[in-house]
């Protein structure tokens, strides 16, 4: 899940290994795999998250609109609005 690095604790020579890295993007999986020309060094396959999110994201809105719905502290009033301020004043 997440990246790591790996330090050495010993002075390496100035070798370098030519290595290609290859990447398959798919809609639910991806694929990745590094090799040489004579074998592979790493593969790995990473299943993403496109089913779950959208679930997660309604269910973060549910809770956000039950918080929303109990925010009323005090009984509401219906004296003080514009039009009736109006027509009181009229007489």
């Amino acid at each position: 899940y997440y990246p790591f690095t790996i330090k050495l604790t010993y002075v390496t020579t100035t070798y370098v290994q030519p290595v290609t890295l290859g990447i398959d993007a798919g809609s639910v999986h991806i694929g990745v795999s590094a090799s040489t020309e004579k074998k592979e060094l790493y593969s790995a396959e990473i299943d993403l998250r496109s089913k779950e999110i959208p679930k997660l994201i309604e269910k973060r809105a549910a809770a956000r609109g039950m918080r929303r719905y109990h925010l009323r502290y005090r009984k509401p009033r219906f004296n003080n609005r514009i039009a009736s301020k109006k027509e009181a004043n009229r007489f």
